[in-house]
């Protein structure tokens, strides 16, 4: 009895990666498939936007409600400064002030927008604690817009600005 003897080449030493290939991309193909599911979406209730140019201070039928966090922490409403809660009380009286002025003027379209700014430097904390100020406001659908970006020079929501 021989040995068999093979003259070809030696047997090879690395691992076939063929079948792993196969199963990673079995399992690229079924997290992609699965993935959207797992996706959960917010509904955002914006302002209706309005062409043209907003119309001048002394005819606007609604006094607007800008609220905003200053470089230093502190907070404004309107462009006064004041302590938190008494933001949240101005704000539940201007809205409550366009509810009023809304029921009187039926044509009027009542909209519940609060206007959040915040100088780019003011702590972050302050910001939620804004926001988290309006929304505990009792009327029934705020809104809150947020101001476009700015630069720090161009910050004046405190009256601090240029």
């Amino acid at each position: 009895m021989g040995k068999f003897v093979s003259k070809g080449k030696p047997a090879s030493r690395d691992i076939n990666v063929t079948p792993l290939i196969d199963v990673v991309l079995v399992l690229l193909i079924i997290f992609m498939v699965i993935t959207p599911v797992f996706i959960y979406e917010m509904a955002v209730n914006m302002p209706k936007k309005r062409d043209g140019p907003p119309p001048p201070a002394s005819e606007m039928v609604f006094k607007p409600a800008k609220t905003a966090v200053c470089e230093d922490g502190t907070y404004s409403f309107n462009g006064e400064a004041m302590a938190l809660e008494d933001l949240f009380v101005a704000v539940d009286a201007n809205l409550a002030d366009r509810q009023r002025i809304a029921e009187e003027n039926p044509p009027l379209e009542l909209d519940n927008v609060v206007f959040v700014d915040g100088h780019p430097d003011a702590p972050y904390p302050n910001m939620v604690a804004l926001m988290d100020t309006i929304m505990r406001v009792p009327q029934n659908d705020v809104k809150i817009a947020i101001a476009k970006l700015k630069e720090v020079g161009e910050f004046d929501a405190c009256g601090t600005g240029p």
